[in-house]
């Protein structure tokens, strides 16, 4: 005998209902899953180095983890980029240009690793809303480098240091000539151990503005 028809008709309505649930669901994640994609990230803190310098390993990775610490207002990378002797390396020189060193006496008398970055955070955070220091070598540092010594090697070169600081009465252009002796430590890192600056415009080299921000 044939059951009644309002069974299936009741199986029917059951199976739509549950197929219905279903797809619903389905749905249901696919569009909360869709928001999550198109949601706007939250903007990433300034002050935070969104990446790690590759290890100085030779004298121009070394230069260029030098030229991208300037331009990320990176403290911790340009930290890295000078000598010391508790990583095995050699002890920290700067010889600011000698109209710096008259003016300063006091402060590059005293000068350190420790003063370097102490300096270089204070210019950094000294910086117009936005702005971006950037660093430029006329020199190319790929042919640039010739060996010092058994163990050292030497890059000379004009530059031109663009630091858009709000400090008045200072120049936000820098241009002098530097000389960068660099070695590596215990672990065949490279980095810099004596740094020479030399005016070539008036009041406007690296020591300068190593002066006014550690003074």
């Amino acid at each position: 005998m044939k059951q009644p028809c309002h069974v299936h008709s009741r199986d029917a309505l059951h199976c739509k209902m549950t197929t219905t649930l279903k797809v619903a669901a389905i749905c249901a994640a696919f569009f909360f899953s869709s928001c999550n994609l198109l949601k706007t990230r939250d903007a990433q803190n300034p002050e935070t180095p969104s990446t790690t310098n590759p290890l100085a390993s030779t004298p121009t990775q070394l230069l260029t983890n030098f030229i991208d610490a300037v331009k990320n207002k990176d403290a911790v990378e340009y930290a890295k980029l000078f000598s010391d002797t508790l990583s095995g390396g050699k002890s920290y020189t700067f010889v600011p240009a000698q109209s710096s060193a008259i003016r300063y006496t006091a402060v590059f008398s005293r000068w350190t690793k420790e003063s370097e970055q102490d300096y270089f955070q204070k210019a950094m955070a000294s910086l117009n809303a936005g702005g971006t220091p950037n660093l430029y070598f006329l020199n190319d540092i790929t042919q640039g480098i010739v060996p010092f010594q058994s163990d050292s090697a030497v890059f000379t070169s004009d530059y031109v240091l663009f630091v858009p600081h709000t400090q008045p009465n200072l120049t936000t252009t820098f241009k002098g000539k530097a000389s960068f002796y660099m070695a590596p430590n215990n672990t065949n890192t490279w980095s810099i151990y004596r740094w020479e600056d030399f005016e070539t415009y008036k009041d406007s080299s690296w020591s300068e503005l190593k002066g006014q921000f550690e003074k």
